[in-house]
């Protein structure tokens, strides 16, 4: 067995051998009058991972976040489940296969190694601005060998690598409600750009703008429909997830604010351009975004309630024209004439 400890949060991490060959990781958190609680996304989890890589994770996500971030990847009902119903429901898989795929905003590779597995026979390419999360991204991809996996550093936040060439697929995993405004404004036109005529952007997993509780950084009701300067001022004196110290471009890195897709979709390109051609997730058995969300998310979590509540939220798409849900996933499909500055014959850079 393995300890680590951590003063500063009260909090220490054991890792165990199993007799299968697996570890168990296991975080205990210490109540202690000087210290803030730390938040702790999940105590316990079992993995594969040798020890080097358990311990990079634990070093880059710290000991509220090991399990979480390990789970992520090797849980099925996790990543995988919003990823391959957000892409499968709208095109057949075997549209993937030779294809390229960018992970923009990867993080430490769990979404990648997802994708990896999901389309062998693709090329994956994930981007993120962090260089540490790379490292435990790298690390993963050493661990489990996959030869059509690469990863690319962006030198900033609103800007993306050169020289990487067009892409076919790609998608925004729990990312978007991270940018900042101006990035938002930079990013997404860039990675559309990256897409050749034809090729499909998907968003997964961002919280809905206008959701009546902002569950995702606060766990707080209403404050989605309050102007920037009110919200903070309730941040501070309601949350009770640590926010209330944190300046409001701290709230927006963090997810205070989501999106919706028509905010998504109004990004992609200028208003003279083609627009996009917005997809609807018809495949799989499903009929609407409605059955999307249930997908994802009902199998986990009083089941019966998701899906009542999904009636409810198609029925008042009907009455209202209004699609509401606490998240949103979708495609959006690049016109075959699209003409932008990256439409060459050849691939050119994708830059901001």
């Amino acid at each position: 067995m393995q300890s680590y400890d951590f003063p500063d949060s009260s909090a220490s991490v054991t890792v165990r051998d199993l007799p299968d060959g697996r570890r168990r990781v296991s975080v205990v958190v210490e109540p202690a009058a000087w210290a803030t609680p730390l938040f702790v996304a999940q105590n316990e989890c079992e993995t594969s991972y040798p020890l080097e890589l358990i311990e990079l994770v634990l070093e880059v996500k710290g000991p509220g976040s090991v399990c979480d971030e390990i789970s992520r990847e090797e849980r099925p009902e996790y990543i995988r489940r919003a990823l391959y119903w957000t892409i499968c429901s709208h095109i057949d898989e075997s549209e993937a296969a030779g294809r390229r795929i960018l992970d923009y905003g990867c993080g430490s590779g769990a979404s990648t190694m997802v994708l990896a597995r999901m389309f062998p026979r693709s090329e994956l390419v994930g981007i993120d601005i962090d260089a540490r999360l790379l490292d435990v991204a790298r690390a993963r991809l050493d661990f489990y060998g996959y030869e059509n996996v690469s990863f690319r550093l962006a030198s900033s936040a609103s800007s993306t690598p050169e020289e990487l060439g067009r892409f076919h697929f790609a998608t925004f995993n729990a990312l978007y409600e991270h940018l900042l405004p101006d990035e938002r404004r930079r990013i997404l036109p860039a990675v559309w750009r990256s897409l050749e005529p034809g090729g499909v952007l998907f968003v997964a997993e961002t919280p809905h703008r206008y959701w009546p509780i902002e569950a995702h950084t606060t766990g707080l009701p209403l404050i989605n429909y309050l102007p920037d300067t009110l919200a903070l001022r309730v941040v501070h004196l309601a949350a009770r997830r640590g926010e209330t110290g944190r300046s409001w471009s701290e709230l927006l890195r963090a997810g205070v604010r989501g999106g919706t897709e028509e905010q998504l979709v109004a990004h992609l390109a200028p208003p003279e351009a083609v627009r996009p051609e917005v997809l609807r997730p018809t495949r799989l058995g499903l009929r609407d975004e409605f059955d999307l969300w249930y997908a994802i998310s009902g199998s986990t979590g009083r089941p019966r309630v998701k899906r009542t509540l999904a009636a409810i939220l198609r029925a008042f798409k009907r009455l209202t024209g209004i699609s509401l849900l606490p998240y949103i996933a979708f495609a959006v499909r690049k016109s075959t004439d699209a003409v932008d500055a990256t439409s060459s014959t050849s691939p050119g850079p994708l830059a901001a």
